[in-house]
């Protein structure tokens, strides 16, 4: 196939990078803006034309050397090869153009609400969690992520990003699969590790055999605050094999004093703790204070507790109960009795009867991936005093932003956090003030 050459303009959200030939979009990853490159086209639809890199000719200024040995092969990473300056920038930029495109704010409305990203303070050993990809392969098992475009596994040697505990259990872990009956029957394992402790959750298509769990739990030999939990299928296929040392982590108050949230394998946590105490902070001095605050998707309790100190009640709500016990437990532990977590689903309709029946100026919410359009409607119905957004998705954010903003709420402030560095996701939060 004919190769292209052509320059990459600007870095696309996603991490591709564009430029133009022939009349056409070309999108190219691992490229940098400034990039001179020469690139093989694989598919064409209309006038945008997918490619991969074949040579780079000449590196743009943002381009550096990635430390990692199994990077532009391995799909976990996408702008390893940009400079930390660079990738916030460019990061920075997913979030305006979303905004852009998505919610229709002028530039000038942008420069006035959207900030600079809050300097990176821990880009290397940070990931606290991850899914390494299981499959066994001529007699060898693989265990490492998913490489770009495709389902075949990258077999790690090392993984930088990782936190160096679970980076220490990529090679017994791997061992330790490769001996069991069953390794053929072993799509994924998920890991994870808090400022203290450190799980697993070892995902079966077949049960394991009494000799399989005397494997893995020797494991803890190495590692004796390991938790190990198998799963099959659902999350109410879970069963803990081995009970380890409590999984904690400690968001930052306030008035500088730190909270202990423990929770389990496989709840969601924030994948770097440094930067979640900077996302907390930041909530914190959008949400202001007063008598009251709802926090929505609340899981385990990371903003409604250190909330406590700003509101005389906070009211937690989460869908899943075992994360509404653990915020519950999270309290208690703290000694809270001023945070309330009650169960309910808040994109279904028999959320209306708890929003009616809490008095709330300030909503705090932080949804899944694809956001919350019910709740946007909701709060563009009945606009509170302040709205904090906190998405990991700034086109659904955008486009629950354009919800609110229809609705007569303002976006104040929007702060892009770098959650996970190397790669294209960026977290944000933003706050909404009533015009009325």
């Amino acid at each position: 196939m004919d190769t292209i050459e052509l320059t990459i303009n600007r870095i696309l959200p996603g991490g591709q990078g564009m430029g133009h030939a022939d009349g056409k979009t070309v999108l190219v990853p691992l490229t940098a803006a400034g990039d001179r490159v020469r690139v093989t086209p694989h598919r064409t639809r209309k006038r945008v034309v997918s490619a991969h890199l074949t040579e780079i000719l000449e590196p743009g200024p943002d381009r550096i050397e990635p430390p990692c040995p199994h990077y532009g092969v391995c799909g976990g990473c996408h702008l390893m090869h940009l400079s930390p300056k660079a990738m916030h920038r460019t990061k920075e930029s997913f979030v305006t153009d979303s905004l852009r495109r998505i919610a229709k704010i002028d530039a000038k409305e942008l420069t006035n609400s959207v900030e600079s990203m809050p300097e990176s303070t821990q880009l290397w050993g940070y990931r606290s969690r991850a899914g390494f990809k299981v499959r066994r392969v001529r007699d060898r098992q693989l265990l490492g992520f998913f490489a770009h475009g495709s389902h075949k596994v990258v077999d790690l040697e090392r993984c930088p990003i990782l936190h160096p505990t679970l980076e220490s259990l990529i090679a017994p872990l791997r061992e330790t699969l490769s001996t069991l009956s069953i390794r053929d029957h072993l799509p994924q394992v998920d890991v994870c590790c808090g400022e203290e402790g450190v799980g697993a959750i070892v995902h079966v298509t077949k049960p394991p055999t009494r000799h399989d769990r005397e494997k893995l739990l020797a494991l803890t030999e190495s590692f004796p605050e390991l938790e190990i939990w198998i799963q099959r299928g659902r999350h109410h296929g879970r069963q803990r094999l081995r009970r380890g040392a409590p999984l904690t982590y400690r968001p930052v108050m306030d008035d500088g004093q730190e909270i202990t949230l423990q929770f389990q394998p496989g709840d969601f946590t924030q994948a770097h703790f440094a930067h979640n105490r900077t996302l907390v902070r930041t909530v914190l001095e959008m949400a202001g204070s007063g008598e009251r605050v709802l926090d929505l998707f609340c899981g385990i309790g990371n903003f409604s507790l250190p909330l406590t100190r700003r509101f005389g009640t906070v009211s937690g709500i989460e869908s899943h109960a075992p994360l509404v016990e653990r915020a519950r437990n999270n309290a208690k532990r703290n000694r809270i009795g001023t945070a309330l977590f009650t169960k309910a689903d808040i994109n279904k309709p028999d959320f209306e009867k708890l929003w009616k029946a809490h008095a709330h100026s300030t909503v705090v919410w932080d949804p899944p991936r694809e956001g919350s359009t019910s709740l946007a409607k909701r709060l563009a119905a009945t606009p509170p005093e302040r709205s904090v957004a906190v998405s990991c998705d700034p086109a659904t954010f955008a486009r629950d932003c354009a919800t609110l903003r229809a609705g007569g709420m303002r976006l104040s402030r929007v702060v892009p956090i770098d959650m996970f560095p190397h790669t294209h996701h960026v977290e944000l939060a933003a706050l909404f003030e009533s015009t009325s």
